[in-house]
C-alpha cells in the first residue's frame, strides 16, 4: 500500500500549520498552503475540496 497520499496530507496540513502560525488564520488561502507544501491546487483539492476541510483535517491533526 502506498504511503504517497497520507504524505501529502501531512505536508499540506504542516503547510497551513505554519501559514497560520506565520500569518494568522485570516490570511489562510488554499493557494497558500498549496505553494507551502509544493503541491499543485488540484493535488490539494483532491485531499481537501474545501477551505473548512481542510481547517477540520488541521483541527482533526492536532486534537
Amino acid at each position: 500500500m502506498s504511503r504517497a497520499p497520507d504524505e501529502t496530507r501531512s505536508k499540506l496540513l504542516h503547510a497551513a500549520a505554519r501559514l497560520i502560525r506565520d500569518q494568522g488564520g485570516a490570511r489562510l488561502t488554499l493557494d497558500g498552503v498549496a505553494e507551502g507544501a509544493r503541491v499543485s491546487k488540484g493535488g490539494l483539492l483532491h485531499h481537501y475540496p474545501t477551505k473548512d476541510a481542510l481547517v477540520r483535517g488541521l483541527v482533526q491533526e492536532l486534537a
